[in-house]
């Protein structure tokens, strides 16, 4: 399946192409290497965290610092150097900007350090290694901070060598962790709990932040699997994509959205089987008004509540009806799972990938600069699919697939 990713291969050019292709793919390289090897090491750091009620701002809490350049200092043994390619910006790194509290204490990672780099998932080139089984011009997936060059371990959590028929906006999308966000727990809380895909056809799945990475994702694999499928996305543009997809979808911003929700449930049986949430607060709460007994609500995110101020953050008020309705409610991390688990979600995500009934979603904005803008605009939902910063152009591997840009 990943081969058929790939696109179809160019003719043999003659000999004396190759000699003149040689020799400039040369120069270009030289060229390229000593233009890189004159860069400053460029850091995004902490400035300081946002309070309790205060949104995260561009320029109060992120600071670029360029360092001198010098040379790097030796790898210890399993160690690589990096030079980042993309970076992913994914709502969860908001917790990360928060002070350590007892509520934090089980987040996905500890909170980032003032001062202290940011440190996201991305792709990135190996320049350097002393770690078996890695080397030089190896592409990578791990979590990297952001920097223009980097040093990481080779046997730290989330790093892994990237399969060369996997483009790299499929890595950092449904061949990545946003992928499995969506298939493992659908796959293990769900389909395998109810006796396979056959036996879910047909059933009702509620999917908010639909147009996200995640929800994109989402959506799609449960239509493939026949589910009749209800989305809510932030702009009637990204309604009409869920729909062209063949789910019935709202725009949650128009004051009635509540309506639209219960019509839309209403025309595909009046229950919902599965509700797959990415957003909580007043969504999570007109989701359980409207869930089948015995029901199974996914709890993959709160984007709704990862900004609001906390005297404004909605409380859930109809927690009582998952007693009344006997529903099954699970959270879970994507590292809850091992990696044997993740590269058996992607073979499963694969063939989807490869006929199309799953496509990747992404939006890259280009420039390191402009990290914390690509993250803060998750929060205004200004990404469709994927949010993806590139920071390398001519290294970058796009997915053939359908993509937004900035």
């Amino acid at each position: 399946a990943f081969a058929r990713l790939l696109p179809t291969p160019t003719p043999t050019p003659t000999r004396p192409f190759i000699m003149r292709w040689a020799l400039s793919s040369a120069f270009v390289l030289l060229a390229t290497a000593a233009a890189r090897g004159a860069e400053q090491q460029r850091t995004w750091r902490l400035r300081a965290r946002p309070g309790d009620d205060e949104k995260l701002s561009v320029h109060d809490h992120f600071e670029l610092v360029n360092d001198a350049e010098g040379e790097a200092p030796p790898l210890s043994a399993g160690e690589v150097r990096v030079r980042p390619v993309a970076f992913s910006v994914d709502p969860y790194m908001r917790g990360r900007f928060r002070a350590p509290s007892l509520a934090m204490r089980d987040y996905v990672m500890p909170p980032f350090d003032v001062g202290a780099p940011i440190v996201g998932g991305g792709v990135a080139v190996v320049t350097a290694s002393r770690a078996d089984g890695v080397a030089v011009g190896d592409r990578v997936t791990a979590l990297l901070p952001w920097q223009t060059r980097a040093t990481v371990r080779a046997d730290a959590p989330f790093f892994g060598k990237l399969d060369a028929a996997v483009s790299d906006e499929h890595a950092l999308s449904v061949l990545g962790l946003t992928g499995a966000s969506c298939e493992l727990p659908v796959y293990h809380f769900w389909l395998k709990q109810r006796g396979g895909a056959d036996a879910v056809r047909g059933k009702t799945a509620f999917v908010s932040g639909a147009a996200g990475a995640v929800g994109s994702v989402c959506v799609q694999y449960l239509l493939a699997l026949g589910v009749d499928v209800i989305g809510s996305a932030g702009s009637d543009e990204k309604v009409a994509l869920l729909e062209s997809w063949g789910a019935r979808a709202f725009n949650y911003k128009h004051a009635a959205w509540r309506e639209q929700l219960a019509a839309h449930v209403d025309a595909v049986g009046g229950r919902l089987d599965v509700y797959f949430d990415n957003v909580g607060g007043a969504m999570l709460d007109e989701a359980l008004l409207h869930m089948a007994r015995h029901g199974l609500v996914i709890a993959c995110g709160a984007i709704a509540t990862y900004e609001a101020a906390n005297d404004a953050r909605h409380h859930v008020k109809r927690w009582f009806l998952v007693i009344v309705k006997s529903l099954t409610v699970k959270g879970f991390l994507v590292s809850d799972w091992p990696p044997a688990e993740w590269a058996a979600s992607f073979a499963r995500l694969a063939p989807l990938l490869a006929d199309g009934r799953v496509r990747t979603l992404s939006t890259p904005t280009y420039g390191f600069a402009n990290l914390p803008t690509a993250l803060v605009g998750l929060f205004a939902g200004a990404n469709t699919g994927k949010a993806v910063v590139v920071v390398d152009a001519d290294e970058y591997r796009p997915a053939r697939a359908h993509h937004t840009e900035l």
